[in-house]
């Protein structure tokens, strides 16, 4: 199990992943193998404009720092939204209802 904590305005991944067996290492070479494309609809193919993004390539991002990315803008998506939220409320509260 990972644990996830809140430094600052970021996200990291705190804790050891789990130990890997001798049994796990051929399963985890098919993984990439087994997954379909992501979202079918992104993917630049025949019969498309080509335009757009293709998410068909190789990653340099390991799960750990995108599991970590993705907390962080989910956080500042809140903030902005709790925010808004604010303005929104102290309009109607100032308005007068005649």
């Amino acid at each position: 199990m990972k644990i996830v904590e809140k430094f600052g305005d970021t996200y990291r991944v705190i804790g050891a992943p789990a130990e890997t067996t001798d049994e796990d290492i051929p399963a985890a070479a098919d993984i990439e193998e087994d997954q379909p494309p992501p979202f079918p609809g992104f993917t630049s193919g025949a019969g498309t404009s080509g335009a757009g993004p293709s998410y068909q390539g190789t990653s340099t991002v390991s799960n750990d720092e995108l599991f970590a990315r993705m907390f962080s803008r989910m956080d500042m998506f809140d903030t902005r939204l709790t925010g808004m939220e604010s303005m929104i409320i102290d309009r109607f509260q100032s308005l007068e209802i005649t």
